[in-house]
């Protein structure tokens, strides 16, 4: 084993360019870098140059060994100790991370396999919203009203919900307050319902079906799309098949938005 080959450099190299070549050959052949078996056995042997070319000593000692100078040294048996005790803790933290990335890439092909369903529910989510409604005729049985997000310094916001017999849907104040609930002959509600996931997105009188409502806290009218960053997020892992510190770290995103998107449905 020639270390200055190893290491590429030239026997007469400085300590600094000996150490800049070091971090530049793990850096090239770091188990996160480079697939394959024989990264740990190449990082082992990067390793084993650089203890004797980093030690002026053990430097020395080798090149008198090359030109055939003799050279008086030996070590102690502290620091013999020392400098095994050193390479193998380096060896054990090496191993630790190729077992560690062996593992992430396990969990990233399964997480990949289970984004399957994940975005096949997350288009039919979305093209619910787009497919033809279908308008349910019910008469509101019960209405109340709720505050959302206060504070100490804030009340928050208030939502008036209708309750009919299939649906319970959120409403603009004023349609809730101008509804009869006691009335002898209830008033029927045209409600639109998506498709698909039975959403309802809109509301109006029976006696006016023109004048049209949107239906307020759905996974359609939320103010942030949670449905398209779940599309987005999605997506972005299924084109991914290499595995990657990026697309590992970004793989549990899907999972976090579609559990906050059942959160909104239901």
């Amino acid at each position: 084993m020639n270390p200055y080959e190893i290491l590429g450099v030239s026997p007469n190299a400085s300590n600094e360019e000996i150490k800049s070549a070091y971090r530049k050959l793990v850096k090239q052949h770091h188990p996160d870098v480079t697939e394959g078996e024989n990264s740990e056995s190449k990082i082992r042997l990067i390793n084993e140059a650089y203890d004797i070319l980093s030690d002026p000593l053990r430097r020395q000692v080798y090149d008198g060994q090359v030109t055939n100078e003799v050279v008086q040294y030996e070590e102690s048996p502290q620091e013999v100790y020392r400098r095994e005790y050193i390479q193998r803790k380096r060896e054990e933290e090496q191993k630790r991370k190729v077992n560690k990335v062996a593992r992430e890439r396990v969990v990233y092909r399964i997480v990949r396999i289970v984004n399957v369903p994940i975005f096949a529910f997350v288009v039919m989510l979305i093209a619910d919203k787009f497919l033809p409604q279908k308008v349910y005729h019910e008469v509101a049985e019960l209405g109340w009203q709720t505050r959302y997000g206060g504070t100490r310094r804030s009340p928050g916001e208030l939502f008036s919900f209708m309750q009919t017999e299939h649906f319970v849907i959120s409403v603009p104040d004023d349609f809730h307050v101008d509804y009869i609930y006691y009335a002898k002959q209830k008033e029927a509600l045209a409600i639109s319902v998506t498709p698909i996931f039975k959403v309802p997105t809109a509301v109006a009188y029976s006696r006016d079906p023109n004048h049209t409502v949107d239906v307020r806290r759905t996974i359609y009218t939320q103010y942030f799309p949670w449905h398209y960053l779940l599309a987005i997020s999605s997506l972005f892992v299924m084109t991914q098949k290499e595995y990657s510190k990026l697309a590992y770290s970004l793989c549990f995103l899907p999972a976090l938005f579609l559990a906050v998107v059942l959160l909104i449905m239901f």
